[in-house]
């Protein structure tokens, strides 16, 4: 995500809300901390950003 995101503002907001605070509710967390996948274009909230790898 930093990837897509590094050049855009709204980084910080996402690292603010997830990161700092609610991390265990973050989407990329959960799936991390079940040793799976976590695709690139996934955002925190469980959306998806549209990208050419599939989620």
């Amino acid at each position: 995500m930093y990837t897509l995101l590094k050049l855009s503002g709204t980084l910080k907001a996402w690292q603010s809300r997830y990161c700092c605070a609610d991390y265990k509710e973050c989407a990329r967390f959960k799936l991390s901390a079940d040793n799976r996948r976590v695709p690139i274009n996934l955002m925190p909230n469980g959306a998806y950003l549209r990208s050419n790898d599939k989620p």
